[in-house]
């Protein structure tokens, strides 16, 4: 696979030793007492909040029903990370003792591929293979936390603006938009069925911010890496009257994930898709960003 090589653990642990000496964490400190929210922070960008429609398209023909009924909920600022949290970022948390290694579990052979650890020549791709809860310890020591399903798809939305994809509704991403199931993908990556019109010149994942950033300077929300929400995963959560401001509350075994990666196909891409998994599934199609409350310094 083109990009795709492995390395003597050696001379893995050299190329991270290396890229931690020259490149700092924005914003990260990894302590035993996480840091109080603030209003601003290196690395992040402001969210301004606001009010939007979560949820399917009525004319959205590919929703299942747990993406409906659409409804109105109110997201308050926040500040969000403007990339991916990369390999390199997650090595430093390892050697820190926060977070365990990624679990990087294939559901399939070829699946191993794709794992960005323990690879050189992708230190600056989005870490994957990561569970739900070594995601949330890792934002947790950052003095952040996970995004909510609503805040990333309010930020998906850009601000919650309607679309039947985060791009729009034409079928096919702008050229330069994100890291998606191209032309370029095999067949077994885009499940046979690549997006037609679009071609980004990626196979696997991309570095971090390699595609053009949106309205607010985030970069990768959609494509590269499906990305871990804080919500449980819960099918009747839109339906249930008062669940807008908790949604996914009652305990279940899946967590959300919000975005699509590089190997996924239109019905995945859309900007109201649940994707969820075992808390505990360190997939490699999954990796996440961090968020934080905004609080007076």
């Amino acid at each position: 696979m083109a990009g795709h090589s492995r390395r003597s653990p050696l001379l893995w642990l050299t190329a991270v030793s290396l890229a931690l000496m020259m490149l700092v964490l924005p914003g990260c400190t990894f302590s035993e007492k996480a840091q109080a929210p603030v209003a601003s922070r290196p690395g992040m960008v402001l969210i301004p909040g606001g009010k939007f429609d979560l949820g399917a398209l009525d004319d959205d023909l590919q929703a299942r029903p747990c993406e409906r009924p659409r409804h109105r909920v109110e997201v308050a600022d926040f500040l969000l990370d403007i990339r991916e949290v990369t390999v390199v970022d997650y090595a430093r948390a390892v050697a820190a003792g926060v977070v365990a290694e990624p679990v990087n579990r294939a559901h399939m052979p070829w699946h191993s591929e794709l794992a960005t650890w323990g690879e050189d020549t992708k230190l600056e791709h989005p870490i994957n293979g990561v569970t739900w809860a070594q995601a949330d310890g890792y934002c947790r020591h950052r003095g952040a936390r996970l995004p909510t399903e609503a805040e990333f798809e309010y930020a998906l939305r850009t601000g919650g603006k309607a679309g039947l994809y985060p791009w729009g509704d034409d079928p096919a991403p702008p050229r330069g938009f994100g890291n998606h199931a191209c032309a370029e993908c095999p067949p077994r990556y885009a499940e046979g069925n690549p997006i037609q019109g679009c071609e980004d010149g990626i196979v696997q994942t991309a570095p971090v911010a390699s595609f053009s950033p949106d309205a607010h300077g985030v970069y990768d929300l959609s494509g590269n890496v499906w990305e871990w929400c804080s919500d449980w995963y819960w099918p009747e959560a839109y339906s249930v009257e008062g669940s807008a401001d908790d949604l996914g509350s009652p305990p279940s075994r899946e967590k959300i994930l919000r975005g699509g990666g590089h190997h996924c196909v239109l019905a995945e891409l859309r900007s109201s898709e649940r994707h969820h998994k075992r808390w505990d599934d360190g997939s490699v199609f999954s990796g996440f960003r961090c968020a934080a409350d905004i609080t007076a310094p």
